[in-house]
């Protein structure tokens, strides 16, 4: 049950960790409403961006995404 007790606890960090990268959010999804034929490499870097992010704030926290 420990194993579900810290997915719970990492789960729960989620909306924080966002919200940390609320801009770096914010410019992937206008990247994104503004294509009307999105593909897999559109929005790349801000998508990287994003990620780099959630995975810095994550780790300030000491969470595994």
């Amino acid at each position: 049950m420990e194993a579900v007790r810290r997915a719970k606890f990492r789960m729960s960090s989620y909306p924080s960790i966002v919200n940390d990268c609320k801009i770096e959010a914010s410019t992937y999804a206008s990247c994104v409403l503004k294509m009307n034929d999105l593909k897999r490499s559109d929005c790349q870097l801000e998508f990287n961006d994003f990620i780099s992010c959630m995975k810095k704030s994550a780790a300030k926290r000491k969470i595994r995404l």
